[in-house]
């Protein structure tokens, strides 16, 4: 797959990047939403990592906006936090994410990403 990794945290984009990479995966990065805006109106994607917790915005708010940008696509955006509470799931749904899982991400959870959302 063709994934953005939208993270701020240098130690988890190294480190995510590289099992992303061991599994085969085509991994772009990007440290701010204002950044993951412009890469995913330029380039395309199966799939979308977004961290919630950006130094300028928001990953909902990236989300919504990128959904807002959609013409007759839809790329698979799964929200990315350090610890997911069931009451704020719905939030990320609401924001246009399609899921949200706990980072790091692991092997199982990427795999439960590509089965859930039927990505190939």
């Amino acid at each position: 797959m063709r994934i953005l990794l939208v993270e701020d945290n240098p130690s988890l984009v190294k480190a995510t990047s590289a099992l992303l990479k061991c599994w085969q995966h085509s991994v772009e990065t990007a440290m701010t939403g204002k950044d993951a805006l412009y890469i995913v109106g330029h380039e395309a994607f199966d799939l979308v990592l977004m961290d919630e917790n950006l130094p300028d915005m928001s990953g909902r708010v990236v989300a919504t906006c990128i959904r807002e940008r959609e013409n007759g696509t839809h790329v698979a955006i799964v929200g990315l936090t350090a610890a997911l509470l069931e009451s704020e799931r719905n939030a990320y749904l609401d924001a246009g994410m399609d899921m949200a899982i706990e980072k790091p991400i692991s092997r199982e959870q990427l795999d439960m990403v590509v089965k859930t959302l039927k990505l190939h």
